[in-house]
């Protein structure tokens, strides 16, 4: 099945696309279009996107493309970077973050429990609860760090996979294995406020995201 380009993938590609262009050109391209950021507004959403590259060293084009179009960087929190509980508190942090926050960004979409970023040491674990404590321990962590300047988290990242064949459509994987089902039910579900999933669009399956209250 024919894959949609993401948001970075947008990105990068204008991004390349208008750096090939002479300013003049470029200028007239879109002269009287809303930003992506502005149509999102118009509509009760916030847009964003994240970068694979520090956008403090990218090229001007790029970096004015995103500041343009996007009000909500996506920053990495990956936690495979804490080399041992007693890490937490020094973790490595993308450089986007730093950037985000002097330039007016808004934080969003750091991943605080991802199946594909899970430290070798968690993955050690043979006790539930341990392993429970530790990625609760994890979380409590990191957002403490980022107390107040943060637009929205993804507690959980891509837990979701219908094709994996589960009745409660959780994505087989270590994390799932090492926490169990009931403990995605503890992450206060009321204080749920968006999700997201990698390649919706393509599963092939009809799922109905519904807000919860805050």
């Amino acid at each position: 099945m024919p894959q949609c380009p993401s948001r970075r993938d947008f990105l990068g590609l204008s991004a390349a696309a208008l750096a090939g262009l002479p300013s003049i050109a470029r200028a007239a391209l879109t002269p009287d279009l809303p930003s992506l950021k502005q149509l999102a507004r118009a509509k009760g959403l916030a847009y964003g996107s994240e970068s694979d590259i520090a956008l403090a060293q990218a090229p001007p084009q790029y970096t004015s493309l995103f500041m343009s179009q996007c009000e909500l960087m996506a920053s990495l929190t990956p936690w495979s970077r804490v080399s041992s509980p007693a890490a937490e508190a020094s973790v490595w942090e993308d450089p986007n973050i730093s950037f985000a926050l002097k330039t007016g960004l808004k934080l969003t979409g750091g991943h605080l429990l991802w199946y594909e970023s899970l430290p070798r040491w968690f993955l050690a674990i043979d006790d539930r609860q341990e392993a429970r404590d530790a990625a609760f321990a994890h979380i409590r962590a990191t957002t403490a760090r980022y107390a107040g300047q943060v637009f929205s988290w993804n507690v959980v990242n891509e837990a979701l996979s219908p094709r994996d064949g589960r009745p409660d459509g959780l994505r087989l994987s270590a994390l799932l294995d090492h926490l169990g089902a009931d403990f995605f039910d503890r992450l206060e579900p009321a204080r749920l406020t968006r999700y997201y999933v990698r390649r919706l669009e393509n599963l092939g399956h009809r799922v109905t995201l519904e807000p919860c209250p805050v």
